[in-house]
C-alpha cells in the first residue's frame, strides 16, 4: 500500500478541524474526554493529531479533517484552546480507500474500543472492499480470521435485535445457532440482565436440545438452567409436565412470600420477621427434598422402563404400583402448594 506522507508537526486552528466522516465511533466518554483534558493541561499534548488538508484554497481558508486523534481533539476544545499540534497527512490521488483503511487501522489499533465499536470499525474495513478475503483482512490488521467472522456475524445480529453496548460480541457469538425465536429469548434475557454472563454457554446447549415448554419455563424463571437440564433427560411426557407444574408453582408461590414479606416487615418487629425467614427457609429446604426424592423416583423408574420387556407379570404388577405411588406423590406435593398458596393471597 503506497502512500506518501509528511510526518512534520505544526500547528492549525481548532476552528480549521473537522471530526473524520468515516469514524465508526459514534458515542465518546464525555468523563474520559475530561480525564484526558486535564492531562492536557497539566502536560501538554504528548502526541500529535494526525489530519489531511482537505481544501485547496487560500491558506487562510484551509480545511483540515481528522485521520486520527478525534478525542485528543474533542479534549483540547473543551481546554479552549486556539490551536493544536497536528501531523498533515497527504495521499496519492486515487487512492482514497488507502486512505480510509489507513484512518480505520490506526485508530482501531491505537484506541481502546468496546464491543460495538470495534465490531462498526471491522465492518467498515471489510465494506471498503479492498480485502478479497477475512484471512486477508484479519492478516492486515494482526488479528485471527476468527476475530473477523464474529464481528461480523456479532454487528448484524446487533443491528437487527438492536441491541445495547454491554451485550460483548462473545455474547453474541455464543449465541449464533440458535432458531430464530431462542435466539430473539435468550438475547432479550441477557439484556434486563436474567442470565448471567457466565451462563450463556450452558443456556445455549439446553436449549439446542430442549421441549418448548421448558424453554419457556426457563426464560420464565420458572426454572433455573440445572433443572431445565435434568427435566430434558425425563422421557415420560406427562411426568415432565407434573414436574414443570411444580416447579411453576413453587416459583408462584416463593413470589407471592416475598411479597407478603416485604409488604408487612414495617409492622412487624425483628423477633417475628427472624421467625418468618426461618419458616420460609424451611419450606423452601422440604420443597427441594420432596423435589430430589422425586426425581431419584423418576430415574429408577425409567430405569425400569428400559427393561419392561425383561420383566415377568410380579414384577410388572410392582413396578405399576410404584408408578402410582409417584404420581400419587407428585398430586399431593401440587395440593399442599395449591393450599399454600391460598394461604398466601389471604395473607395478603
Amino acid at each position: 500500500m503506497k502512500m506518501e506522507t509528511q510526518q512534520q508537526i505544526t500547528q492549525i486552528e481548532i476552528k480549521k478541524i473537522i471530526p473524520n466522516s468515516l469514524q465508526p465511533r459514534k458515542e465518546f466518554d464525555k468523563k474520559r474526554i475530561k480525564e484526558l483534558a486535564e492531562s492536557i493541561k497539566s502536560v501538554g499534548l504528548i502526541n500529535p493529531i494526525q489530519v489531511k488538508k482537505i481544501s485547496d484554497s487560500d491558506e487562510k481558508n484551509d480545511r483540515y479533517e481528522i485521520v486520527c486523534g478525534e478525542r485528543r481533539f474533542r479534549a483540547c476544545k473543551i481546554l479552549k484552546l486556539k490551536t493544536i499540534n497536528a501531523i498533515v497527512k497527504t495521499y496519492e490521488k486515487g487512492k482514497e480507500k488507502n486512505e480510509m483503511i489507513e484512518s480505520l487501522v490506526e485508530n482501531l489499533q491505537r484506541t481502546k474500543l468496546n464491543s460495538v465499536e470495534r465490531e462498526n470499525y471491522i465492518t467498515t474495513l471489510w465494506e471498503v472492499g479492498k480485502f478479497k478475503s477475512h484471512r486477508e483482512l484479519a492478516k492486515f490488521i494482526g488479528v485471527s480470521e476468527s476475530v473477523i467472522q464474529s464481528n461480523l456475524k456479532a454487528k448484524k445480529i446487533r443491528d437487527k435485535h438492536n441491541l445495547a453496548k454491554d451485550i460483548t460480541t462473545r455474547d453474541i457469538y455464543e449465541t449464533i445457532g440458535l432458531e430464530k425465536n431462542d435466539l430473539k429469548n435468550i438475547l432479550k434475557n441477557i439484556k434486563n440482565k436474567n442470565i448471567e454472563k457466565q451462563k450463556i454457554r450452558e443456556y445455549v446447549k439446553v436449549l439446542k436440545n430442549t421441549d418448548e415448554d421448558i424453554k419457556q419455563s426457563l426464560f420464565k424463571n420458572d426454572i433455573n438452567i440445572k433443572q431445565a437440564e435434568k427435566i430434558s433427560k425425563i422421557q415420560n411426557p406427562n411426568i415432565k409436565k407434573e414436574v414443570l407444574k411444580a416447579h411453576k408453582e413453587i416459583k408462584k408461590i416463593d413470589k407471592d412470600i416475598e411479597k407478603s414479606i416485604l409488604k408487612k416487615v414495617k409492622n412487624k418487629n425483628q423477633n417475628n420477621l427472624v421467625q418468618v425467614n426461618e419458616t420460609l427457609s424451611t419450606f423452601r429446604q422440604n420443597i427441594v427434598e420432596v423435589q430430589n426424592k422425586n426425581q431419584s423416583t423418576i430415574k429408577s423408574f425409567l430405569k425400569c422402563i428400559s427393561i419392561i420387556n425383561l420383566m415377568d407379570k410380579k414384577q410388572m404388577d410392582k413396578l405399576k404400583y410404584n408408578l402410582e405411588l409417584l404420581e400419587s406423590n407428585i398430586d399431593n406435593m401440587l395440593n399442599v402448594l395449591e393450599r399454600a398458596n391460598n394461604e398466601v393471597k389471604n395473607y395478603s
